[in-house]
């Protein structure tokens, strides 16, 4: 029975690090290329989501570029390097007395989790609603796949990775 549960754990062990590996992978892609070009009197403008940031702030919408700089380039950083340290605690028993401030993490990473789709659909909005021809025309860039892609794998490194292990004592 021991054998077993040992087993699991390892095996979600295993899981949330190839998860975080390929959430690491298309982080790149995710942040250099375009995600929304936008064409403005057919000219065209490569937005890549620091560019979005940047030109929010310059216009003075200092909310919204706030809010894309977080939930866009600094919270999938944030959990892919928490997960990783997590990670690293279990294997090598390091920093165990943090066990109670990373399961807080945890939980409000896991909390934060369910919103994290919310870019993408921002993009698939307003290129599909923001369409005046010649004028302006906004469509889904090169970098939408794979920062979807990061989305998708940092929120199933998280839902493997069990927090009991922090807890194991061995």
């Amino acid at each position: 029975m021991i054998h077993l549960r040992e087993k699991g754990e390892k095996k979600s062990l295993n899981r949330a690090i190839f998860y975080i590996i390929l959430a690491l992978i298309f982080l790149v892609p995710a942040n250099l290329l375009p995600i929304m070009p936008i064409y403005k009197y057919s000219v065209y403008y490569p937005n890549t989501l620091f560019d979005g940031v940047v030109s929010f702030y310059k216009e003075g919408d200092y909310f919204v570029s706030a809010v894309i700089l977080t939930s866009s380039i600094i919270l999938p950083f944030i959990k892919l390097a928490g997960l990783t340290f997590m990670i690293i605690m279990v294997k090598y028993k390091i920093f165990l007395s943090k066990r109670k401030f990373f399961t807080k993490y945890y939980i409000i990473m896991e909390a934060i989790s369910k919103y994290s789709m919310i870019d993408v659909y921002v993009v698939v909005l307003a290129s599909s609603f923001i369409q005046y021809d010649d004028l302006i025309r906004i469509e889904i860039g090169d970098a939408f796949v794979p920062f979807t892609l990061v989305v998708f794998f940092t929120v199933l490194a998280n839902k493997n990775f069990d927090t009991k292990l922090l807890w194991k004592e061995k």
